[in-house]
């Protein structure tokens, strides 16, 4: 094999790399709100998809074990640059910076608590289904993969950012449970058009990490799949070798 035991996997950090920078767009992305064909969608909607399906590859690539440090991973971006934008806003202004400036400023940073609390909450959920539902899907079905089991999980785990961090957010600034309706399902006819769009190069870019990394990556039957825990354990990945074909393993050693 490649990758032994105890090496990292080095296309790992890269994928953790585009969480993290896709996740710093859409947080400057959050509060606005925009029309596309007809329907009201929130700006970071549009990004969100490609975060969920790159914890997805992360899932299928190299099992549980580094899905849920991607997790904690994306909570502490989430800590770090909400503690950041709290602390900015509570600088004063200069006293000669124009309405339009100030009025720029506070659409960056100005986040209430229940957008903060929205945001946290819906990302940890909805990234935590998709980093358990994929590796764990891949062992129980021993390998035989259906890609339309990553499409259905990318989709319940949207489903789940969106509507948790709407509900939360918009509520109390006053929207109706017809308007975040509303604003939910546009966001998620995006989304979803966006995951049947991105699926193909999903397909293609575990496919080629798989055969650079020269391994297939299952987690053991006994893995534990809960979220507290940060650091990787390689005892819980078994890792066959991949030589262009999608592997199957049938027998699982405890």
């Amino acid at each position: 094999m490649k990758n032994d035991k105890g090496n990292a996997f080095k296309y790992y950090p890269i994928l953790l790399s585009l969480i993290v920078s896709i996740q710093m767009i859409c947080f400057f992305f959050s509060r606005r709100q925009i029309d596309l064909f007809g329907l009201t969608v929130n700006g970071s909607g549009l990004l969100f998809p490609l975060d969920i399906y790159l914890f997805e590859i992360i899932g299928y690539c190299y099992g549980y074990e580094y899905s849920r440090q991607a997790v904690w991973t994306n909570i502490g971006v989430h800590f770090l640059f909400f503690g950041i934008f709290l602390i900015v806003q509570e600088l004063p202004y200069a006293s000669q910076m124009h309405i339009e400036l100030i009025k720029s400023y506070d659409t960056l940073f100005r986040f209430s608590f229940w957008m903060i609390l929205g945001s946290i909450l819906g990302e940890v959920i909805g990234d935590f289904f998709s980093a358990v539902v994929v590796p764990k899907s891949k062992v129980k079905l021993h390998g035989n993969f259906s890609w339309l089991i990553i499409f259905l999980t990318h989709v319940i785990s949207s489903f789940l950012v969106v509507s948790i961090a709407y509900v939360i957010t918009n509520i109390p600034e006053g929207y109706t449970l017809s308007e975040i309706f509303k604003l939910i399902m546009g966001t998620m006819v995006i989304k979803i058009s966006i995951a049947i769009l991105m699926l193909p190069i999903a397909k293609i870019i575990i496919y080629k990490i798989k055969l650079a990394e020269g391994v297939d990556v299952y987690d053991n039957t006994n893995q534990n799949y809960s979220l507290f825990r940060f650091n990787p354990d390689f005892n819980k990945l078994r890792m066959v070798n991949f030589k262009g074909v999608y592997s199957v393993k049938k027998n699982f050693d405890n």
